[in-house]
């Protein structure tokens, strides 16, 4: 896991664009297969921490992750609207 992976899973803005801006790898796969997004996506399905994953994941988009790791709604209305407004597109 790098360090975007762990600032999105617990959705620290702020070092994540920190990151970002030193130029993160956000491609990179952790131990599970997992983008970046594709990772942070995993959480707003199934994390019960109650943190607020939207800012994490408009970052991720707006500096240019992969789409193409998404392939289901969240759940989330906010974040699936953000998706889509980037330019995802789910298969169901």
């Amino acid at each position: 896991m790098t360090a975007a992976h762990w600032a999105s899973w617990n959705a620290n803005g702020k070092t994540l664009a920190t990151l970002i801006e030193r130029g993160a790898a956000l491609e990179l796969r952790n131990a599970y297969g997992g983008t970046v997004l594709g990772m942070v996506l995993y959480a707003v399905r199934h994390d019960d921490r109650k943190l607020s994953f939207v800012p994490v994941v408009e970052a991720l988009c707006r500096a240019g992750a992969e789409l193409n790791v998404i392939r289901t709604k969240t759940g989330n209305d906010v974040v699936d609207q953000l998706l889509l407004q980037y330019g995802a597109h789910f298969s169901s």
